[in-house]
């Protein structure tokens, strides 16, 4: 692997500050993205595009690019593209969830959590419980690990929502989910 082939394609890691490399050390914010991303994004832009659904040509490619993406995120996630859905990000997303499923819960039912993931999918869960007078449970973390016989532990016949990441983005952590 030629790491400097690697990162010669990110034009953001040429940069200098006085006189040394930049450290990028924020998190998914401030993710740098490689060159083929950029072209990606800007030819588009540079095209004209438009809201979707509109009668005219900015509008179709606008929807042509939208059904494209969600096509190849599909073949990724090995999913039908009806079920992918993009959006602001995550944490929009994860509240905009939690408000509709939590209209099913009832005082005495319960939700697990675990102390793995990232707060996108915590706090928005436990504001849906606390307003359905709902427990939170949480399962802890051991040597940077969630054993998924705690989390088996954690479920109870009131339990409505197990809401676990498949890999920690800030230590790494890959959950084995098939076991969850």
């Amino acid at each position: 692997m030629d790491l400097q082939a690697i990162r010669d394609q990110f034009p953001a890691l040429s940069r200098r500050h006085l006189g040394k490399p930049v450290a990028y050390l924020d998190g998914p914010a401030g993710t740098q993205v490689p060159t083929a991303v950029i072209n990606a994004i800007t030819t588009p832009l540079r095209a004209g595009i438009s809201n979707l659904g509109g009668p005219y040509p900015a509008s179709a490619l606008s929807e042509q690019l939208v059904d494209d993406a969600r096509s190849a995120m599909a073949d990724l996630y090995n999913a039908e593209p009806s079920e992918i859905v993009f959006g602001q990000n995550m944490t929009s997303h994860t509240f905009a969830l939690s408000r509709a499923l939590a209209q099913t819960w009832s005082s005495g039912d319960d939700i697990v959590l675990t102390r793995l993931d990232h707060d996108a999918n915590i706090t928005p869960w436990m504001r849906a419980a606390e307003e359905r007078g709902v427990t939170v449970r949480f399962v802890d973390v051991s040597e940077s690990m969630l054993d998924p016989a705690a989390i088996g532990a954690a479920i109870g016949a009131r339990t409505r929502l197990v809401a676990v990441t498949a890999a920690s983005n800030a230590i790494g952590t890959v959950v084995d989910i098939p076991a969850v």
